[in-house]
């Protein structure tokens, strides 16, 4: 009985890991959200038009490598200090 606990156990920790894993290179391969929302044939100065437009809402995307959280938690500290009008 405990080995059966034990191997369905081990099957669940596969399933969570292959699951996470291609939920990783999902999101991770498919883009620039910009992109997409802008649509073929945009100029470059929409793109980034969207990109300001968002950029508040969107949640920050960092790598926890080489100190780039840093400079991910100093950019949106920046945009939290901006000159729009406090939330009531």
């Amino acid at each position: 009985m405990g080995g059966h606990i034990l191997k369905r156990l081990g099957l669940a920790v596969l399933v969570a890991l292959a699951v996470s894993m291609i939920a990783f290179l999902l999101l991770r391969l498919s883009g620039d959200p910009a992109i997409a929302i802008a649509g073929e044939g945009a100029r470059s100065e929409d793109i980034e038009l969207i990109r300001k437009r968002t950029a508040s809402t969107a949640r920050c995307r960092c790598n926890t490598s080489s100190g780039s959280a840093r400079r991910c938690a100093a950019t949106s500290a920046s945009r939290s200090t901006s000159s729009s009008p406090p939330r009531r």
